[in-house]
């Protein structure tokens, strides 16, 4: 992968990683003051505060997931490896990274990855 993509690819993953880590405050924030409110809250408030902090703890779930896998193509870059396919080493298509920059498997393999696991379940 030339330089200038490279420093791209790399600003995004960390303008994303800030995004992530601001939204994790703001679900912490947010967590305590539906805490605070629980205690003086009904039974339907408390049902819909409830809803909330689990959809709220899935989104969050799924954002740290995320945040993992930035973290691996950071250190990636940093190794001098990042842009290569996990399973077989060839370089991940320029449009792949620019759609998901943290992709560890060209499209091949990722399409692969899937159709075997539909067929274990």
């Amino acid at each position: 992968m030339q330089e200038d993509n490279l420093l791209s690819m790399k600003q995004t993953l960390v303008a994303k990683r800030a995004a992530i880590l601001n939204k994790s405050l703001e679900f912490t924030r947010e967590q305590r003051e539906e805490e605070i409110g629980f205690s003086r809250a009904d039974e339907t408030e408390i049902a819909s505060v409830d809803t909330n902090l689990t959809l709220s703890y899935q989104i969050h779930e799924r954002e740290r997931t995320v945040l993992l896998q930035i973290d691996r193509a950071l250190s990636k870059i940093a190794e001098g490896n990042y842009g290569k396919c996990e399973d077989c080493s060839i370089d991940i298509s320029p449009k792949r990274l620019e759609a998901r920059p943290f992709a560890i498997y060209c499209i091949e393999c990722q399409e692969e990855r899937e159709a075997n696991n539909a067929n274990k379940g």
